[in-house]
């Protein structure tokens, strides 16, 4: 099943999408608060993900990663990196799929 981990770590707090594979499919970025880092992953449960912004990137390796932004324009988490654009396009997929049924748990 997938599944949101909170994380307390760097002095602020974090949450990580898990695949069902337990495969890391998404960070967040460090909120400073907890009931930050809990207002950001609410939205991520109660929102349709077709609002999100999927912003698609490319490192300097070459490496193809996302932004997931909300409708705000404010960066939620950052996806794994994939080596080619095909694989992006199925990481995009499977966080929408993967965040229609997670559950969170800390």
């Amino acid at each position: 099943m997938n599944r949101f981990r909170l994380i307390k770590a760097g002095g602020g707090y974090s949450f990580s999408l898990l695949a069902h594979n337990g495969e890391v499919i998404l960070t967040s970025k460090l909120y400073e608060t907890k009931q930050d880092c809990d207002q950001a992953l609410d939205s991520l449960l109660h929102l349709p993900t077709d609002t999100f912004l999927y912003d698609k990137k490319t490192d300097a390796e070459e490496f193809h990663y996302f932004v997931l932004k909300d409708r705000s324009g404010s960066i939620l988490a950052t996806s794994d990196k994939y080596a080619s654009i095909s694989g992006l396009e199925n990481g995009i997929y499977s966080v929408k799929q993967a965040i229609a049924d997670a559950f969170v748990y800390s």
